[in-house]
């Protein structure tokens, strides 16, 4: 009898051992956090980040990863970044978001050695009411007295830097002077109805009925046209190709213990199937055959231009948006006149 219990014992013990042990796998589940910019938030939780599950997964036994999220404006974004919120990986609107936070320490590897921080494209374009009826065509049109224009605000929103830089850098494609894309740049800053915080923001307000035209993203567009909406948008005869980065933000990954699994994550986000992923849902592919196979859908742009044709981000930074810059000596004088 006393045997008989022994056993029955040491299998009790082996079973709640089994238990444990189960119950201790399940807790494993890895926490990754992604802070970004408002407008590749529902690719990313709608299907992005369960095709990395996926992936994730089959590759290590089974291994669960948990996401977690923070949308918003991308300059907001990384400000808070830098300030403590604790992001694994992050996936902004502009280079300099990502290298401010860089400079802040956080991130200690070379993110963009050889231009592979960008893992997504678009280009700004015009959003116009139903038929269009101040016939908005071109930059011309939008910096005519009393059309109504809608932008994000550049000290808060990667777009709204996109959007002004589009405009500046259009009329030197055509053949103007710094003076003349100063000049064109006052003209839109004195028709602006309202700078919302970031480009979803300000698509919203221009659903609301505000304003004549919303200066936006070609995905944004395209999103709520697969989203069913009838919509109209233009694309300006010359415009900016935006350019997405994403990072592995070293101090917090290595801190959550997550630096392999954001590594990886964002490896995965410049892979094909990730890029048809953000092609289905607006955005131009950084893969060129992905580019080809969606051709049909973003049609070539003959006059557009990238930051290089500006001097790329450092310069750009400091003569637009910095202290003493171009876009501050606008925002300071303009409501003077």
């Amino acid at each position: 009898m006393k045997k008989k219990f022994l056993i029955f014992l040491s299998f009790a013990l082996l079973f709640n051992t089994f238990i444990f042990a189960q119950g201790e796998e399940a807790s494993k589940k890895r926490k990754l956090f992604l802070v970004g910019y408002s407008t590749p938030g529902e690719a990313i939780e709608k299907e992005i980040g369960p095709a990395f599950f996926k992936k994730w997964a089959a590759e290590h036994s089974g291994e669960e990863i948990e996401f977690q999220f923070s949308w918003g404006g991308s300059s907001t974004q990384a400000r808070n970044v830098i300030s403590g919120l604790d992001a694994d990986v992050v996936y902004l609107s502009l280079w300099s978001d990502v290298n401010s936070i860089e400079k802040s320490g956080l991130i200690t590897h070379d993110w963009n050695a050889s231009g592979h921080g960008i893992v997504s494209k678009s280009v700004v374009v015009f959003r116009v009411e139903p038929g269009n009826p101040l016939n908005l065509k071109d930059w011309p049109d939008l910096l005519k007295r009393g059309v109504k224009v809608l932008t994000p605000n550049p000290q808060t929103s990667g777009g709204a830097r996109w959007n002004v830089l589009a405009l500046y850098g259009a009329i030197l494609k055509n053949g103007g002077s710094p003076e003349d894309a100063e000049k064109a740049l006052r003209a839109l800053y004195r028709n602006v109805v309202t700078f919302a915080e970031n480009a979803r923001a300000s698509i919203q307000d221009f659903e609301r009925g505000v304003g004549n035209v919303a200066i936006t993203y070609e995905n944004e567009a395209l999103l709520l046209r697969k989203y069913g909406k009838s919509i109209e948008f233009v694309t300006p005869s010359s415009t900016i190709y935006v350019e997405n980065p994403a990072a592995v933000v070293d101090a917090y990954a290595d801190k959550h213990g997550m630096k392999d699994v954001a590594q990886a994550f964002v490896e995965f986000l410049r892979l094909a199937q990730a890029q048809r992923i953000l092609s289905e849902w607006g955005f131009r592919s950084i893969d060129k055959n992905i580019e080809k196979e969606y051709a049909s859908r973003y049609p070539e742009v003959s006059s557009a231009f990238d930051i290089e044709f500006l001097g790329g981000w450092p310069k750009v930074d400091k003569e637009f948006f910095g202290p003493g810059s171009l876009w501050e000596k606008i925002v300071r004088t303009e409501r003077k006149e």
